[in-house]
């Protein structure tokens, strides 16, 4: 009875202040299509490998995004609560469990547009699940735009530093190719034959 009654005061609380978005599909209904759904994992970067959705606190569906050795790198979270007849939904972005927790906190603190990326992606899931739907690209590629934006002088940078470090390797490949020649080091590492001008080259007597 309890339960009951926090569980409608949360779900009045959420109306009133107008947080998350209304589906007429009932809880149970919505956690079960949400817990049974995949996000694109290609929406992730190159290091993720697949996504897992799990249930945490009996109402929240949690997506995982895992790279190649199943460690997580994000979590997506769809809190799920009674609404009338229907649900009310509210998605974030939430740090991972393990080695990486500590790098994505950070990075969701310091990236507010990534993060807004995140949860645009999150709510897009939703969406496209309770209208059972296929998943819409184009819902996301203004919030895209936003996070790469952003991202995009951290990226410049990166790439002049690469630049940079490849051009030093060229100038010292370049250097000792000079040593080499100066040396006299021919492509088995021996000097030619010492020879005098005017001498033949073959060591003949003609």
């Amino acid at each position: 009875m309890m339960r009951s009654v926090l569980a409608l005061v949360a779900a009045l609380l959420l109306s009133a202040c107008g947080k998350g978005t209304y589906y007429p599909v009932p809880p149970s209904e919505a956690r079960s299509a949400l817990l049974a759904s995949e996000i694109p994992v290609m929406l992730f970067g190159s290091q993720a490998g697949g996504t897992e959705a799990v249930i945490r606190r009996g109402d929240t569906v949690v997506w995982r995004v895992l790279d190649m050795d199943d460690n997580e790198l994000l979590r997506l979270s769809a809190q799920v609560q009674p609404d009338g007849e229907g649900s009310r939904i509210v998605t974030d972005v939430l740090p991972p469990e393990g080695p990486n927790k500590a790098r994505a906190e950070k990075g969701i603190a310091a990236n507010p547009q990534i993060a807004g990326l995140y949860r645009t992606i999150a709510n897009e899931q939703v969406n496209a699940v309770l209208n059972q739907r296929d998943f819409n690209m184009a819902s996301i590629t203004p919030a895209m735009m936003s996070a790469a934006l952003v991202t995009m002088p951290q990226i410049q940078q990166q790439a002049m530093k690469a630049a940079s470090e490849a051009q030093k390797q060229d100038r010292a490949n370049i250097q000792r190719a000079y040593e080499a020649d100066a040396h006299g080091w021919g492509s088995g590492g021996e000097s030619g034959p010492d020879t005098k001008y005017g001498e033949p080259m073959d060591g003949s007597d003609e």
